[in-house]
């Protein structure tokens, strides 16, 4: 039976392979949005998947009626509205560059939470935001004055929509994934309608729009889950994790080659994920040694399940 912290850890590989997926539907969207356009791919990928969706019902049933619940409605529609402006980006952006702009959505959402959830982060958590933020701007340095400045403005928009979609995810009623995840998908199609597609994707378009479906609904249930129990801010800092997904990616599609500042940034944000990840048991032993980070308490909102 698992005790409470090895529960707490289970949730937060959930979110560590949920990134993965994301970053992987990335690239396949990369691939595609050139030709497709930002609408074409949200409207096939959404009819692929509400075609997957029963496969992941056995344990499950939809309930229909959490689209009208306005909690989680304003969540989905922040969620379609912050992807529409992360496809966009990705036609003018490398994977690298369009994941360092992103990643200004913790920064966003410590704000937001801090007024709307009423978290509090604790010194410990600051300083490893500091040093992830250390291991973005050793990458930024490198990538972003070679990108489109249309393409960094739709990943920042982007990013301010994703922290607000987080946020909002914790002030959901309890409700079972896939409802939540059909609600989703049916917003994305609604708003996909602005501009229906007026040609059929080719063959090997429709198996990578099939692929993306497939992989999307496992990593958002893993990313849900996660996000559920886990608190917000150290939920975001795991995502850092998907920068280094990201330049890998880069590496093996596009053959863009890590440079040492890249490599180094890479480490700062490597580091700071586990440190998030062993929190308590490095916190325990800096505590004997008698340092103190000051209230390292979790949040009220979080407080019940995670410690």
């Amino acid at each position: 039976m698992l005790t409470v912290k090895d529960s707490t850890l289970k949730f937060q590989y959930f979110i560590v392979l949920a990134v993965l997926g994301y970053r992987l539907n990335d690239c396949l969207t990369k691939m595609l949005v050139t030709d497709m356009g930002v609408f074409g791919i949200l409207f096939f990928r959404s009819i692929f998947t509400l075609t997957l969706l029963p496969l992941f019902m056995w344990t499950s049933k939809i309930n229909y009626r959490c689209f009208f619940e306005r909690s989680i409605f304003i969540r989905n529609l922040l969620a379609a509205v912050a992807l529409y402006f992360e496809v966009a980006s990705l036609e003018y952006l490398s994977l690298s560059a369009f994941i360092l702009l992103t990643y200004m959505a913790p920064v966003f959402t410590k704000i937001f939470a801090h007024f709307i959830l009423k978290e509090k982060i604790s010194y410990f958590e600051v300083s490893l935001m500091a040093l992830s933020f250390v291991g973005v701007f050793f990458i930024l340095d490198v990538s972003i004055e070679r990108e489109n400045f249309l393409g960094a403005v739709y990943a920042l928009v982007g990013a301010v929509f994703y922290a607000l979609c987080l946020v909002f995810t914790k002030k959901m009623k309890e409700e079972a994934p896939t409802s939540i995840y059909f609600s989703y998908v049916m917003v994305l199609m609604l708003m996909s309608l602005i501009s229906i597609p007026d040609t059929l994707p080719q063959i090997p378009e429709v198996g990578i729009l099939f692929a993306m479906a497939l992989i999307h609904i496992g990593v958002f249930l893993l990313h849900l889950k996660g996000l559920l129990y886990l608190q917000t801010s150290r939920a975001v800092l795991l995502e850092y994790l998907g920068l280094i997904f990201a330049l890998s990616f880069d590496y093996l599609f596009w053959n863009r080659l890590l440079d040492p500042m890249q490599a180094m940034g890479g480490t700062c944000i490597v580091i700071s994920c586990l440190l998030s990840i062993y929190r308590e048991q490095i916190l325990s032993l800096l505590q004997r040694m008698g340092i103190s980070f000051g209230n390292n308490r979790t949040s009220a909102v979080s407080q019940p399940n995670e410690e």
